[in-house]
């Protein structure tokens, strides 16, 4: 092997190495539902889960947070949620992750809404999901809203694709 050939070699597994080892590998795109159910406790019934709406949050380079709003046609509440990635400090291989949902009728910033819930994750290799929920109550039923995001694998990919 020539001196050339050794050259672009080491450049080339540089290269692929300071990229495998970037926080934002580990901070790539999640596949995120937003999903509901209600039990009525006088009727002593409860409904299955649905899925209020599907979304992919984008980890940019600036971090900048991926909010979305859904409204849900049997209470007509404004469901808002958010993810939000941020670099973790002293590691260059992993990151944090937050969620937030918040549920009432107005826009305010999901993020700093007193009227929500948010959840926090340190993200790494190994991380699979987690989800966050907020309940209200609406005439005689208790409404479960839940913001769930996962690790995209086989699976996940082929079922849902990533439309923002």
């Amino acid at each position: 092997m020539n001196l050339q050939m050794k050259l672009v070699l080491k450049a080339f597994i540089i290269i692929f190495t300071i990229g495998l080892f970037s926080p934002m590998v580990f901070c790539q795109t999640d596949v995120c539902d937003v999903t509901t159910y209600f039990v009525d406790h006088k009727a002593k019934a409860s409904s299955g889960v649905f899925n209020i709406g599907s979304f992919c949050p984008v980890s940019t380079e600036d971090y900048s947070p991926s909010i979305k709003s859904y409204r849900h046609e049997e209470t007509r509440a404004l469901i808002r949620v958010g993810v939000e990635y941020s670099s973790w400090p002293g590691s260059s291989k992993n990151c944090l992750m937050k969620i937030v949902i918040s549920v009432n009728d107005s826009e305010e910033d999901v993020f700093n809404s007193f009227n929500g819930s948010e959840a926090r994750l340190f993200r790494d290799r190994q991380w699979l999901g987690f989800s966050v929920s907020k309940k209200i109550r609406f005439a005689d039923r208790d409404y479960t809203y839940s913001l769930s995001c996962s690790k995209p694998n086989k699976v996940t990919s082929k079922l849902k694709k990533c439309e923002n």
